[in-house]
């Protein structure tokens, strides 16, 4: 995200906007981010930059699957909401069961 130079007092701003947000959990700022982008739904853009920067930001785990899965059909089922990066599915070291 590029902070705003024009502005010559940005850094001011920046580490004062920081300050008023250290006290927060990660749960009050999910909470705040999702109410910001409910009533200004142009942010929407920002955070999904500054998510994507950072793969652990799109990984997700699936539990509890079939012992027949493979990453293949895991692909082909998730495909349909973007673009699969990678995908393992986990298996059993004495079975080979995933």
């Amino acid at each position: 995200m590029a902070l705003e130079t024009a502005d010559p007092d940005w850094l001011t701003h920046y580490l004062k906007h920081q300050k008023l947000l250290e006290p927060f959990t990660k749960e009050q700022l999910h909470a705040l981010v999702k109410q910001a982008i409910e009533k200004h739904p142009d942010l929407t853009e920002n955070v999904r930059q500054l998510a994507d920067v950072d793969p652990a930001h799109r990984k997700i785990f699936v539990h509890g699957l079939g012992w027949d899965t493979t990453a293949e059909t895991l692909t082909s089922v998730f495909s349909k909401y973007g673009e699969i990066e990678d995908c393992k599915a986990v298996t059993d070291k004495v079975s080979g069961n995933t």
